[in-house]
């Protein structure tokens, strides 16, 4: 009710002994309320990490032909006859996840190792190129927002950057990338020299493009280092920590 007053946004939490559990109760839960004692009513279908601890022919089994649509029933269903017709391994894993066992460890995941700004359009002809100019110049625009923000939350910065587009009548093409050391300011204030990156973009785009396209979707990419995520780690004192 607090961060409804405060930000009139609806929210949810699931607290488990583990993840599998919390990620139950979570989704039970919405909007707003409480659950206790779920287990036995959670359809199959939607307990995760089934679809991994399962083949499809598996859980195809389970449901259609032993007529299993729920996590209780599973547990009720005799062991032996599921390790007959599943075997030993996938039996063990399906009674484990339908009884709310989970050993998986909790993670906080790493920042996305790419940061993407795209535009869908109405087709835009060839004669129309200076328009595919103005369009990456706000791709460029908004890269920098996101770049600033990536600086600030990770303290980051983007190792190559490449712009990507469709036409109407083909498939995506990735330009060359481009080394962004080029394009980025010393002076974080500044970060991203839109300008000359615009430039090169466009540049890259003439010499690519040729006859009579039209431009239906483009999409500005940076990509970050695994490295630069490493250093934050081991930096920041604990295990992510910082994040």
């Amino acid at each position: 009710s607090a961060i409804l007053d405060g930000t009139g946004l609806r929210s949810s939490c699931g607290i488990g002994t583990n993840k599998l559990l919390a990620k139950l109760a979570s989704a039970m839960a919405k909007p707003d309320g409480q659950v206790v004692e779920f287990m036995k009513d959670i359809p199959v279908a939607k307990i995760p990490g089934l679809a991994k601890s399962l083949s499809s022919d598996e859980l195809r089994v389970v449901k259609k032909v032993l007529g299993i649509k729920t996590a209780g029933l599973a547990v009720k269903y005799e062991h032996a006859a599921l390790e007959e017709i599943l075997g030993a391994s996938a039996t063990t894993s399906l009674l484990q996840l339908c009884r709310g066992e989970d050993s998986s460890p909790v993670q906080r995941k790493p920042p996305p190792a790419t940061c993407s700004v795209s535009m869908s359009l109405t087709p835009i002809r060839h004669t129309q190129a200076l328009k595919v100019g103005r369009i990456i110049g706000f791709l460029a625009k908004d890269m920098k927002g996101r770049l600033q923000r990536q600086l600030q939350k990770y303290n980051r910065r983007p190792v190559w950057m490449r712009l990507r587009y469709r036409m109407t009548d083909a498939k995506e093409v990735a330009l060359e990338k481009l080394d962004a050391c080029l394009f980025m300011a010393k002076d974080d204030a500044v970060l991203l020299k839109e300008g000359l990156l615009v430039e090169r973009l466009c540049q890259q785009f003439r010499a690519k493009a040729a006859g009579d396209w039209r431009l239906r979707w483009v999409c500005l990419t940076a990509h970050f280092s695994k490295a630069s995520y490493s250093r934050l780690e081991s930096s920041a004192g604990g295990p992510l920590d910082r994040f």
